[in-house]
């Protein structure tokens, strides 16, 4: 029998169980379905007429993936938006289920409530010590977070992001969660953040061996400072990019640097940058 066929003998009340069980991932989840609202009795025939298959206790999936995708291919665009919706709020309520209910807002194109989901997710994985799986859903949770959209909670989760990637010993993953907290700094005029951006690239950089650019970020951190912080900010800035340069054996541009040290504590007169 075609799936065409299937689904012109089968009652409403079937149908409808069946375009549930299509929107969500094969094999699904029984106790889902039935938590929908769903009956386990209004369940039986489907499975008796070889429509469903039960692949583990608790679970099921179509016979014929042709029939599923005939469902879904009728289906109102409408209708699955609030299917969806309504998959995500009843999965939201488990800790475990939280990603799952992201999907399902993503889906529904609730970003917002998916964002939410994914940051509680990864919280949870982190406790747990599962920092390779919280880095993964606050990245995921970051592409669909608007860089203008509640920023500070925004620069908070990559701060997490870039904590969980150090913590997973992916210094490359944390430095680009860095890159990415500086634009956000430099798009939102927060000079502080950008500055701590600057030192944080700074240090990844270096355990990453690139000490170029390691250079590069202190030495912008340290312009930075001299521009718009105060006499002592800037002479610390400029000495922690004095020190770093003579432990890399560049003792006449660290001597520079230093220099530049002395006088920012002094006073913010006007004062020959080193040539690094």
């Amino acid at each position: 029998m075609t799936a065409q066929q299937q689904l012109n003998q089968l009652p409403d009340g079937s149908r409808a169980i069946l375009e549930a069980a299509a929107l969500l991932d094969q094999p699904f989840s029984v106790p889902l379905l039935i938590d929908l609202g769903f009956s386990a009795d209004s369940l039986d025939p489907l499975f008796d007429n070889g429509i469903l298959r039960e692949p583990f206790p608790t679970g099921a999936e179509f016979t014929n993936s042709e029939l599923r995708n005939e469902l879904l291919s009728r289906m109102p665009w409408s209708k699955k938006r609030h299917f969806c919706e309504q998959v995500g709020e009843l999965l939201r309520e488990g800790r475990d289920t939280l990603d799952e209910a992201a999907d399902f807002f993503c889906r529904a194109h609730r970003y917002g409530d998916a964002r939410v989901c994914r940051v509680q997710a990864a919280k949870e994985a982190c406790r747990s010590g599962q920092y390779t799986k919280a880095f993964s859903l606050l990245r995921r949770a970051i592409e669909i977070w608007p860089a203008g959209e509640d920023a500070d909670k925004r620069s908070h989760a990559l701060k997490e992001m870039a904590r969980c990637a150090r913590h997973a010993r992916d210094l490359g993953a944390a430095r680009l969660a860095w890159e990415e907290i500086l634009a956000t700094c430099r798009a939102t005029g927060s000079t502080e953040g950008e500055v701590e951006a600057h030192n944080q690239l700074a240090e990844f950089s270096q355990l990453l061996g690139d000490h170029t650019a390691a250079i590069s970020s202190l030495r912008k951190a340290a312009e930075l400072r001299q521009r718009t912080g105060s006499a002592l900010q800037a002479a610390r800035q400029w000495f922690a990019l004095a020190s770093y340069l003579t432990s890399r054996i560049r003792v006449r541009d660290g001597l520079a640097a230093l220099a530049l040290a002395s006088t920012r504590g002094g006073r913010k007169g006007r004062t020959r940058r080193p040539s690094f």
